[in-house]
C-alpha cells in the first residue's frame, strides 16, 4: 500500500466478514498500480481527493451510502466485486439472492472491459442481479450457457460512472491459484486423459477448473489454453484504468518487467533420478541455446563437480523436494524438508537456496507448505504445474509471479509461486517405435507462449535431464527457446524473477496529483519502466528529479500509456508529466 495522496481506493472496513476480498490489494500491488487502503473511519475524508473507489461486497451503513452516492453523482468512478454492497442505485441493477460457481459470458465483444477475452472466465460464489439501467458487457451464465443474471456492467449515474462485476474478481483468481486443499485423489477429466486419480497425493488433485468448459479441445490433446485467471485480473484493472479515464485521471504505475518487456521466460530441470552423464548433457544442451536455467535437485543429488559446472555456466542450483516414497527422508515432513535442504546445501556448497520445486508436484493439505518454505528462508517456489498428459498449459489460471493468502484470515505467504506450463514437451520426430513418453505433444507450446505474452507473465517450461536423451526432446527445448526468444521473452532464472518481483515490489508513489508524483525507491532497480495513463491525445513530456527523459507510446490492456524507462537509485525521485490531457 502506497503512502501520501492517490486517486485509486479500495475500501474494505475493519472487520470485514470475508478477509479473502483482501487479494484486491495483492493484484494491485503486483501491478504497480498506486492505491490506498480505505475504512469507514477515513472514509469521509478520503472521498474527498479520490478519483476511483473499489468496493468489494459488504455492507456499509446508511451515511456510507449517502457518501458514496455523493462521490459517484459528483463525478467519482466505483468498482463494486462480488455484489453491490446495498447500493443497487449506484450500479444500475438489482440484486437478488442466491451465489454461483458460473462463467461471465460477453454479450458486447468490443467494449474496452472485454475486448478480446477468449476464455470461459469460469467465476465463483457470484451473486445474481437483473439490469435496471446499466449497459450489460456479460451476462452470468451456468455452464449449461443458461442466463442467471448480470455479470459485467457499467451505469452512468449523473457526472459519474460505475461498474458492477456479480463475482469478487481477486478472490476468483486467488482461488485457482491455490485450488482446493489436497486430502485424497482429484477426479480425472471423463475423456480418459489426466488421469490425476492414481493414489499420489499432487497440487493437481486440488485444482478447480472445469474438464469440460476450462480446457481446449479439438486439437492433439486438451489442454489449458486460455489463463482464465488473468483474463479476470485483466477485467479488474481494465475496470481502475476506464475509471481512470472518466475522471482525466493520469493513473501512473510500475510496469511488470524492465525496459520494454512484456513477458519473461523460465526454463527449470528436475534431476529425476540423478544420471550424472545426462545432466551433463542437457547442461551443454543449454550452453549450446545460450539459455541458464534453474536445476532443482532431488536427494541425494549428484557430484559436486556437476553443481560447480551448473553454477560456472550462470544457472542455478535449487531444491526438488522428494516425497514420494514416503520413508525416511522422503516423507511430507517438513523434518524431511530439512534434512533435503540441509544435505543439497552443504552438497552444492550453498549459502542459501533460491527456490523449490516438489517431485511429482507431490502436495499435502492446502497452504501449509508455504509455512514451511518460509520458515527455511526458500523465498520462491515453483510446484504448481501439471503432473499428467492432459492437464497442461494454464491449470491454476495465471501466468504471473504470485503470493499465496490465508483466505480465512488474510495473511500472506512470504514465498513467491510461479506456476510451470509442461513437462517434457516432445514433437514426435524420431521413429514411430521410438521411446518417446509424451507428456505432451509440442503443437501446443507456441500457442500457450503467446498467451503468457498476451498476459504479460512467465512462460514457464520443465525439462528432465533424465529424458534429455529421448527423440525429440532436446529439439521441443531448442524449438521453444527460440520461439519465446522471437517474441521479446528473454530466459530469466527464478532467482532473477524473484529478485526482480521483490526489488519493484518496494517502489512506491506518493502524493500522486495531476502531472506529478514523489516515487519513493528502497533498494535500486535497473531500466525500471514507469508507466502514465494517457488521458487526452497529446503524448506526455516527462522529467524524473527535474531532468528530460525520454518516453514512448505504449498499449497495455488495451489503454494508451507513455511510458519512460529509467534506473532508479534507491531513495525518493520526482517524477513529472505534462501534457496528458
Amino acid at each position: 500500500m502506497q503512502p501520501g495522496n492517490q486517486p485509486l481506493g479500495v475500501y474494505l472496513h475493519e472487520g470485514c466478514h470475508q478477509p479473502r476480498s483482501q487479494y484486491v490489494l495483492e493484484i494491485l500491488a503486483h501491478a504497480g498500480i498506486p492505491f490506498t487502503r480505505v475504512d469507514a473511519a477515513t472514509l469521509p475524508e478520503a472521498l474527498a481527493t479520490l478519483k476511483v473507489l473499489i468496493l468489494p461486497h459488504h455492507g456499509v451503513t446508511t451515511p456510507e451510502m449517502g457518501r458514496l452516492y455523493g462521490f459517484v453523482a459528483s463525478g467519482g468512478a466505483l468498482i463494486g466485486l462480488g455484489g453491490t454492497s446495498g447500493l443497487d442505485d449506484l450500479f444500475g441493477v438489482r440484486t437478488q439472492t442466491g451465489t454461483h460457481e458460473a462463467y461471465l459470458q460477453v454479450t458486447q465483444p468490443e467494449h474496452a472491459l472485454v475486448r478480446d477475452l477468449q476464455s470461459s472466465l469460469h467465476v465463483w460464489d457470484a451473486v445474481t442481479a437483473r439490469a435496471a439501467g446499466a449497459t450489460v458487457l456479460a451476462n452470468l451464465c451456468n455452464r449449461e450457457e443458461k442466463r442467471l443474471g448480470v455479470g459485467l456492467s457499467v451505469y452512468r449515474l449523473q457526472q459519474g460512472l460505475s461498474v458492477f462485476c456479480a463475482a469478487d474478481l481477486p478472490w476468483c483468481i486467488l482461488h485457482m491459484l491455490q485450488g482446493m486443499p489436497v486430502h485424497r485423489d482429484g477426479v480425472p477429466a471423463s475423456d480418459g486423459t489426466a488421469s490425476i486419480d492414481e493414489g499420489i497425493l499432487k497440487c493437481d488433485d486440488g485444482i478447480v477448473l472445469d474438464w469440460e468448459t476450462d480446457r481446449t479441445s479439438g486439437t492433439e490433446v486438451p489442454f489449458f489454453r486460455e489463463a482464465i485467471g488473468d483474463e479476470l485480473r485483466a477485467v479488474l484493472l481494465r475496470s481502475v484504468f476506464l475509471g481512470a479515464l472518466h475522471t482525466a485521471t493520469a493513473l501512473p504505475l510500475l510496469w511488470y518487467w524492465p525496459g520494454d518487456l512484456e513477458a519473461v521466460a523460465h526454463l527449470s530441470h528436475d534431476s529425476d533420478n540423478n544420471v550424472l552423464d545426462r545432466a551433463f548433457q542437457l547442461l551443454e544442451n543449454t550452453r549450446e541455446l545460450e539459455v541458464h536455467s534453474t536445476w532443482c535437485i532431488q536427494y541425494p543429488g549428484y557430484t559436486p563437480e556437476l553443481y560447480a559446472a551448473v553454477a560456472d555456466y550462470g544457472s542455478e542450483i535449487c531444491l526438488h523436494y522428494d516425497a514420494l516414497s514416503g520413508k525416511e527422508p522422503n516423507r511430507w515432513d517438513y523434518g524431511d524438508l530439512v534434512v533435503q535442504w540441509e544435505f543439497l546445501r552443504k552438497e552444492a556448497r550453498l549459502d542459501h537456496i533460491a527456490s523449490n520445486k516438489n517431485h511429482y508436484t507431490r502436495w499435502e493439505g492446502y497452504l501449509e507448505f508455504f509455512g514451511w518454505l518460509e520458515q527455511l528462508g526458500i523465498p520462491h517456489d515453483q510446484t504448481k504445474g501439471p503432473s499428467k498428459f492432459g492437464n497442461t498449459g494454464h491449470l491454476f489460471g495465471s501466468t504471473h509471479p504470485w503470493f499465496p493468502m490465508e483466505p480465512d484470515s488474510g495473511r500472506i505467504y512470504d514465498v513467491l509461486e510461479i506456476n510451470f506450463l509442461t513437462q517434457d514437451m516432445v514433437q514426435s520426430r524420431g521413429q514411430p517405435d521410438a521411446p518417446v513418453k509424451e507428456y505432451v505433444p509440442y503443437s501446443i507450446a507456441e500457442p500457450l507462449v503467446d498467451r503468457v505474452k498476451q498476459h504479460y507473465g512467465v512462460a514457464h517450461y520443465l525439462f528432465h535431464p533424465h529424458h534429455c536423451v529421448r527423440p525429440g526432446v532436446p529439439a521441443a527445448m531448442a524449438d521453444v527457446v527460440r520461439y519465446a526468444r522471437e517474441q521479446g521473452m528473454p530466459w530469466w532464472t527464478a532467482q532473477q524473477i524473484n529478485a526482480w518481483e521483490r526489488s519493484r515490489r518496494r517502489v512506491e508513489f506518493a502524493d500522486v496529483g495531476d502531472a506529478a508524483a514523489t516515487v519513493h525507491v528502497g533498494v535500486p532497480l535497473e531500466d525500471a519502466t514507469l508507466l502514465v495513463l494517457q488521458v487526452g491525445e497529446q503524448e506526455c513530456e516527462f522529467r524524473i528529479d527535474g531532468r528530460p527523459a525520454a518516453s514512448r507510446s505504449v498499449e497495455r490492456y488495451g489503454f494508451r500509456f507513455q511510458a519512460v524507462t529509467h534506473s532508479l537509485a534507491a531513495g525518493e525521485h520526482s517524477l513529472r508529466w505534462q501534457g496528458s490531457a
